[in-house]
This record gives C-alpha cells, structure tokens and sequence, in this order.
C-alpha cells in the first residue's frame, strides 16, 4: 500500500552513507590533487569588521602574528566607522568614506571599496591573494598557508565552531562543518560551488578585480561572487583545512542569522544567480528540508507497522543510522580537540542539529525580509555579548 513512500524512505534513510562516501572522496582529492605553485609573492589577511569590535579583531590579528608565518603577508582592517589607534597590529585599516558610491551595501559596499583601494594601489596582479575573513573568524596557520600555495583562483576550507564549541548553537553549528566536509569539499573542488562562506574565502587580486563585489545584496555576498566565480570559469580548489568560527549564542541571534542567509539566498537566486547555479541551490535547498521531514514521518508509520522493509533493507538502514551518528560524533571529535564531552553531545544532539538546520530557516519565509544586515552579537563578556557580521 505505501510501496512508493517506502522506496522514498529508504532513499533518505540512506543519506548518511553517501555523505560518508562524499567525505572520504572530498578528502582524497583535497589531499592528493591539491595543485600548489610558488607564484605568489604576498598575501593580504583582510578583517571586515563593524567599528565597536576592537578586541574580536584585536585576537585575530595577535593569534595569526603567533604563527610566526614565513609567508609574505599583510593584515588589513576594513570598517565603515572605525578608530584605527584601536586596532593592535595591523598593516592597514580601510575607512569606508560615506561619499563612496556604491550599488553594494553594508558588508558588499565595504568590500567593495576595498578592492578599489587595492586597484589603485596597484595591488591587482596574480601574484598577489587576498584571504577574506569576518570579525570572528580565525583561520588556522595550515589553512593561510595552503591557500597562499594553491595554484587556484579562488579558495575555500572547513569552516568550524570551534571558538566558542560547547554552547547549544556551536553544536547546531556542526552541520556547517558537515557541509564543508561532504558537499564543498566535492562542488567548489570541481568549480560548481553550492553554498560559500565567506570565513576563509580566498581569491587572487585580479579574480577580485574582474569579479568585483559591486551586486546589489543586502547579505550572501559572498555566495554571489562564488559562484559569478564559477559562471567566469575561474579554478576553484577546496583546501583541507580549517577557518575557527563564533557560532550565536542564543536562539533570537541563530534566528536572525539564518534568516538573513536564506533571504540572501533567495534574493540571490531570484536576481542575481545563473540557472545552473539556481539549480545546485533549490536541489540542496530542497534535500535537506524534505530529509528530516520524510525521516520522521517515515520513522513513526514504521513504528505503527505502516511500512515493510526486507531484513537486507533493515540493515542497510540500521548501519546508516550508525554512520549518520559517527559522522556527527566524528566533528565532535575534531571541532571539540578530541574531547569525549564534545563528541558524546555531538551525537546526542545530531537529531537537534538536523531539526534547527530546518525548521527555523524555512518559518524565515514567513517573517518579513531584513531590510537592512542584521549583525547578531559574537563575543560574550562579563555575561555581555558584542555585535559581529
């Protein structure tokens, strides 16, 4: 009676093995077709950044002069209203002028008027990169290097909760982690990128100048110029290794967040997106809402006997369940420094991570689009919290 709604659950019920299949090949490739060259002479670290963030900034600029790199580098501040005394250890701080024209805003326009800076600096050849960061992403010192190596055009790594692991949205935030090891480490590594973040992205000086940054977003950013990266044909490369991220720590910032991307995203794919790059968005977009969707509700007409499965089938299921936890356990393990803790809760809270990673995101249609960038608070102080991007 249900024969269809049982090909369709054990289709999802499978997931977690082709995602296991995707990481180890995202893994090997990353790890043997890794092109490297030594054509690039600098590297510039740029922090966009809002003005009242000095010690989030601050701590990434001390922790990348730590590293002692033997790379040739930079470090630049972009902000639209800063004190630039406030910022310890930077090469350069950029203040976006309100005179800038611009049809990019908020977090665009400032990137924007960065790359305008370094053209007229001259700072527009292939020899030069550019490693884009927010205020509270920290880059680890084998993530700058590999970038500063890769012979790609545009780059990106695993993004990981890492600065902040332990509260209830850095778990949440492990599906992000899960995306970078099963979907980018595949899409971006042959060109056809789905989603992009921007902690960590880096591209040369001229990809940033033919790409530009000057679209009309309000949010997702960095999702358009990725893939207007791929519509040009540029060479992606997908780096094994980690960018720390602050993830939000409470319920009203992770709302306004995912809210914020998934009109972004939606902006995007109405106005700016090729078909083929809408395609790749609307399929993932679609999967993972309808996988806990149909999880659940096949998972209970199971338990009422409303379905049948074969024993072969069963197990196939039961070692999918498996996996689905190790995966999950797996980032505890490497987010969480190989904490029992970390990879324990990992595990426990996987149904949470799927559920939060949904439902809030598609009750985002319902409410209003953001009219503005919405920052939402990353550092936390005294019990007090700070605005970040």
């Amino acid at each position: 009676m249900y024969l269809g709604f049982e090909l369709v659950a054990f289709a999802f019920w499978i997931l977690p093995l082709i995602l296991l299949s995707s990481i180890f090949y995202g893994y090997t490739r990353a790890k043997v077709c890794l092109k490297t060259a030594n054509n690039t002479n600098k590297m510039i670290i740029q922090i966009t950044t809002i003005a009242e963030n000095y010690n989030l900034v601050n701590t990434v600029i001390s922790t990348i002069r730590s590293y002692n790199l033997s790379i040739h580098y930079e470090i630049w501040v972009v902000s639209e209203l800063s004190q630039p005394d406030k910022y310890k250890g930077a090469d350069k701080v950029v203040e976006v002028p309100n005179t800038f024209k611009s049809i990019a805003k908020y977090k665009a326009r400032a990137l924007d008027f960065s790359s305008h800076v370094r053209k007229d600096l001259g700072i527009i050849d292939q020899d030069v990169k550019v490693l884009y960061l927010d205020d509270d992403a920290l880059p680890s010192k084998k993530y700058i290097e590999q970038c500063f190596v890769g012979d790609y055009d545009v780059m990106e790594g695993i993004v990981e909760p890492k600065l902040n692991y332990g509260t209830r949205y850095s778990y949440v935030d492990n599906i992000r982690t899960l995306s970078c090891l099963s979907l980018c480490s595949i899409f971006q590594s042959h060109g056809h990128p789905v989603w992009v973040h921007g902690e960590g992205l880096c591209v040369k000086a001229s990809i940033e100048q033919k790409v530009g940054w000057n679209f009309k977003v309000i949010a997702s950013e960095d999702l358009v110029f990725g893939h207007r990266c791929a519509t040009e044909k540029l060479k992606w490369g997908f780096i094994w290794e980690s960018v720390y991220i602050t993830s939000p720590w409470n319920f009203k910032d992770y709302f306004k967040q995912r809210k914020r991307w998934l009109w972004g995203n939606v902006d995007a794919i109405l106005r700016l997106l090729t078909w083929k790059s809408t395609i790749r968005l609307v399929f993932f977009y679609a999967i993972g809402g309808a996988a806990i969707i149909v999880s659940i509700i096949s998972i209970l007409m199971d338990q009422m006997s409303m379905l049948s499965f074969s024993v072969s089938e069963r197990v196939i299921s039961l070692s999918s369940f498996i996996t689905w936890l190790g995966i999950y356990g797996y980032i505890g393990y490497i987010v969480g420094d190989k904490k029992p803790k970390h990879i324990l809760l990992s595990m426990a809270l996987a149904w949470y991570t799927q559920l939060m990673n949904t439902l809030p995101i598609w009750f985002g249609l319902f409410f209003r689009r953001p009219k503005r960038f919405e920052v939402i608070e990353k550092e936390k102080r005294d019990n007090k919290v700070v605005k970040s991007e």
